[in-house]
């Protein structure tokens, strides 16, 4: 059987070399587009990002304003993006992390201290979450925790979706880069060198075959530590299947993607270590029969107008399940680590050609 790609698939456009596309008729969209293109104009503005993070706050996007916002602290630490994340996080569900960031306005360092985790009380908005992303963006801020420790961390979050990311990693200067919530595209116009992680969560994997090496050297680039690469890499005959099958039910872009764009391999990914000298380690993560189950509980609890059962299957997925979620035997995805602040250099080579 056929399946038929529908034209929005070209996420690796939109994430490497696309401008946005044009805005709605509507009033909102055209404020939103505006938001987007003033970004896009200067991506390191803290006040551009605010602006937006305001925008999504007003709409109750609180997610992806409590990313806007640590996106603009990330830039410009001012008093009024601290009094909205606090806000955000209060009216997301996160108390004490709205009450941490309060706190921080009158001890600046606090926050930094005391957040090296999300607390305790605010495991519950947190386990609301999908349970297959929950469990990929959690691995991924675990990693990058045993990799730092409590010292600060400055990430870089790739075609990170709604910017969830950031509420697992509380005290870190944490910076958003997704086409579809705030304009930032894989190459965003940020220096060199400036981030100790890069993150793709689930990201290469929608990248054209033929772009994936220019799309990782351009972040490489921007890494002084680590790039992190979570996602599926293709290492037997079944993979492929998973996702088609997903397409023909659920006909999920997601699942297009993955088939246009082909899975990586784990020797593509080496390869493109190998050329540009950086040391590489790749671990397996998650269950792939789990995510399979999820994918579709989710999909048809949806069709059946059953969220608030699928919510409660969620969260206790979620907070029981999750930990013993990796199956060495048959993962849903790996994390490659590309280590760029070990690679050395060849003569006459520079990081923005590597």
């Amino acid at each position: 059987m056929g399946v038929r790609i529908p034209s929005r698939i070209k996420r690796a456009a939109k994430i490497v070399f696309s401008p946005l596309p044009a805005a709605g008729a509507s009033e909102e969209d055209s404020l939103r587009e505006s938001l987007l293109q003033r970004i896009q104009a200067s991506p390191a503005s803290g006040a551009a990002h605010q602006t937006l993070g305001d925008y999504y706050f007003s709409h109750e996007y609180f997610i992806r304003a409590i990313a806007q916002y640590r996106t603009a602290l990330a830039f410009d630490k001012t008093p009024a993006a601290m009094r909205s994340l606090a806000e955000a996080y209060r009216a997301g569900g996160y108390p004490a992390l709205a009450a941490e960031t309060a706190a921080a306005l009158s001890a600046p360092q606090s926050l930094a201290s005391n957040a090296s985790t999300a607390p305790q009380d605010d495991e519950i908005g947190l386990q609301s979450l999908d349970a297959s992303v929950y469990q990929r963006i959690r691995a991924t801020a675990i990693r990058i925790k045993e990799l730092y420790g409590g010292k600060p961390v400055r990430v870089l979050d790739i075609g990170g979706g709604e910017g969830a990311l950031s509420l697992f990693l509380p005290a870190a200067e944490y910076v958003l880069a997704e086409p579809a919530t705030n304009g930032l595209a894989g190459d965003v116009d940020l220096p060199e060198r400036s981030f100790d992680v890069v993150v793709l969560c689930h990201v290469l994997e929608h990248i054209p075959t033929e772009a994936r090496d220019r799309f990782l050297s351009a972040l490489c680039n921007k890494s002084r530590g680590q790039v992190l690469i979570v996602g599926p890499l293709a290492v037997s005959a079944y993979d492929g299947l998973g996702d088609r099958l997903a397409y023909e039910i659920t006909k999920a872009a997601w699942a297009a993607e993955h088939i246009a764009c082909q899975l990586p391999t784990r020797e593509s990914v080496k390869t493109f270590a190998e050329r540009a000298g950086i040391p590489v380690a790749i671990a397996p993560n998650g269950d792939a029969a789990a995510v399979f189950w999820i994918v579709f509980a989710s999909y048809f609890a949806r069709r059946s107008g059953e969220e608030e059962a699928l919510d409660r299957i969620t969260r206790f997925f979620n907070t029981h399940l999750s930990e013993k979620m990796t199956n060495p035997a048959q993962p849903n995805d790996f994390i490659v680590e590309l280590a760029v602040g070990r690679a050395p250099l060849r003569e006459g080579e520079t990081r923005k050609n590597l």
